[in-house]
């Protein structure tokens, strides 16, 4: 066999070996991505030897192969889930899949056999890159990283979310696909942000690549309009006329943005309503989808109070009492065989309820074990529905779960027999359920939830084992920034800290509901975040933790 027949087929079979562990909406899990990325460097060294043999390939072809020679030396100088836990390298990965890679083949010399060769891998995988909504699921993880941390569009653009994981400048059409999502959502604040961006970055690649400055500006000043920027709007309208003074739009534009400013001047000028959306600017979306390649997404429902609760709290701004915190202590925690000769590491998060932190409970190969078992089994995350009961998903949970039984490794039952001597709970598998693993994706997060059952017709009940009377949360990775765990009505926020887990009752001993466990996952800025849940329900724990002398406790 021909050493080129033969190199092409070790390049199938594995290609083959990484989309078998790539599926549809890569961005939600970060474990997926490196094959992504393993993927690409083979791609790209297959682009580089064609390069090599035709010199005068386009330049988009140049410039791609420049990219993936970035990419490579990046990730050889970097932990992998390191690299990709960066938001914006997972976003320019998936860019490049979706924008460039699938495109390569078209621009091939498929009369020379190294462009023959590349053209057939691609061929036989495109359908395997990632899609549209991966890239507009990565879009919206990043802005909402925005939202949450108030994080500039300047500082992510430029990379600048760590000093320890640096990331390429994003280009203008990166930034344009962002404000242009921002756009539909009417987030216009943000959306100036990336205009202005995608308007800072432009260089002649840009408008060979077919992106017209004239556009993004007027994106730009639409934007400006839109966030009351008058002057702005007007120093960018100039800019057109400077450009084309023949420009209709543009000389009417100027004359509108002109009265404005002269009657804010005069103090005359009120904020109008967006009913005349449509006519200054809103029917060029259709156009703009061409350009970006976006699909609108449906306009973000207004924030419910709560989720200011939130978001504060995710950026580390806790209102809990001074006094609360004077009580909050830590111990060794001793009183089982199992714990005798190594005690349990225990700290109080709150009292109000009594949230625990159990440190060093779980061993670091356990830990690999369990994620590694878990990784090719990780499937779309899902949350029971409030009102129905029924299991779905949901745009709020960014993750991708995975389930374990207790018979897959002798590391799973370590860790069910030192929870069952810490919380004094049973853990056998009727009384519990099997161990949860997730890992989020780019930005993953879990809004504000309860873990129980609220209804009779909860899929939690359903199990015949009642209802969930307490949750595990055990955190099997380090994040470099983001990705607390935030219980709202107590105020506290819980770091994610490798072998440590939180521990706490969802029901009163009565058996009633404790709304004050609300939690959520924040949003995880840095980092590859892997946690397991426990959750343990009352069934078999009647005599462990038994009524107590009021209702209310």
């Amino acid at each position: 066999m021909a050493p080129r027949c033969c190199h092409l087929m070790q390049t199938f079979s594995l290609l083959f070996t990484l989309i078998s562990f790539t599926h549809s909406e890569v961005f939600l899990a970060l474990a997926h991505m490196k094959y992504l990325v393993q993927m690409e460097i083979i791609l790209g060294g297959h682009l580089q030897q064609y390069l090599h043999y035709n010199p005068s390939a386009p330049s988009d072809l140049k410039r791609l192969a420049k990219d993936v020679r970035t990419h490579v030396k990046d990730v050889q100088d970097a932990d992998m889930e390191v690299f990709i836990g960066h938001p914006v390298n997972s976003y320019l990965l998936i860019w490049r899949f979706l924008r460039e890679w699938s495109n390569v083949g078209n621009k091939l010399d498929v009369t020379n056999p190294t462009g023959k060769e590349l053209r057939e891998i691609i061929d036989e995988y495109n359908s395997s890159f990632p899609d549209l909504k991966d890239l507009q699921g990565c879009a919206l993880a990043i802005l909402r990283l925005q939202d949450v941390y108030h994080i500039s569009a300047e500082k992510i653009a430029d990379g600048r979310l760590s000093d320890k994981v640096l990331s390429p400048r994003m280009r203008t059409a990166h930034c344009l696909e962002l404000g242009h999502i921002n756009h539909h959502w009417k987030n216009y604040e943000q959306a100036y942000g990336w205009f202005m961006e995608a308007w800072k970055r432009m260089n002649s690649l840009d408008k060979s690549s077919g992106i017209q400055n004239r556009d993004v500006l007027q994106y730009l000043i639409w934007a400006e309009y839109k966030t009351g920027r008058i002057e702005g709007a007007l120093y960018h309208t100039n800019l057109l006329l400077e450009e084309d003074p023949n420009d209709k739009e543009a000389k009417q534009g100027k004359e509108f943005y002109e009265s404005r400013l002269k009657m804010m001047q005069e103090g005359n000028y009120i904020e109008e309503e967006e009913e005349n959306d449509a006519e200054n600017g809103e029917e060029n979306d259709e156009e703009n989808d061409e350009e970006t390649g976006s699909e609108e997404p449906k306009k973000a429902p207004p924030k419910e109070e709560f989720m200011y609760h939130y978001e504060r709290l995710c950026r580390g701004e806790s209102n809990k009492s001074q006094a609360e915190m004077d009580m909050l202590t830590c111990y060794y925690y001793n009183k089982h065989p199992l714990l005798v000769l190594n005690p349990a590491k225990i700290e109080m998060a709150s009292l109000k309820p009594n949230i625990y932190l159990l440190h060093d409970i779980i061993r670091d190969e356990d830990m690999e074990f369990i994620k590694e078992r878990a990784a090719p089994r990780l499937q779309r995350a899902t949350v029971t529905n409030r009102f129905t009961g029924n299991l779905e998903f949901a745009d709020y949970r960014i993750s991708k779960s995975a389930w374990l039984e207790d018979s897959e490794g002798e590391a799973i039952r370590r860790l069910n027999k030192k929870l069952k001597a810490i919380t004094g709970l049973s853990t056998a598998r009727e009384h519990s359920e099997a161990l949860q693993v997730v890992n989020y994706g780019i930005a993953g997060q879990y809004e504000p939830h309860l873990d129980h059952a609220l209804s009779k017709n909860s899929a939690i009940l359903k199990m015949g084992k009642r209802n969930r009377i307490a949750t595990v949360l055990i955190y099997m990775s380090d994040v470099e920034a983001g990705g607390s765990t935030v219980f709202l009505d107590a105020e506290t926020i819980i770091p994610t800290k490798k072998g440590t887990a939180a521990f706490w009752f969802n029901l009163l001993k009565s058996g009633e509901s404790d709304v004050r466990t609300r939690h959520a996952g924040c949003p995880v800025i840095i980092g590859s975040k892997w946690v397991s849940n426990k959750w343990i329900h009352e069934d078999g724990q009647e005599f462990r933790r038994p009524c107590g002398l009021s209702q209310d406790e």
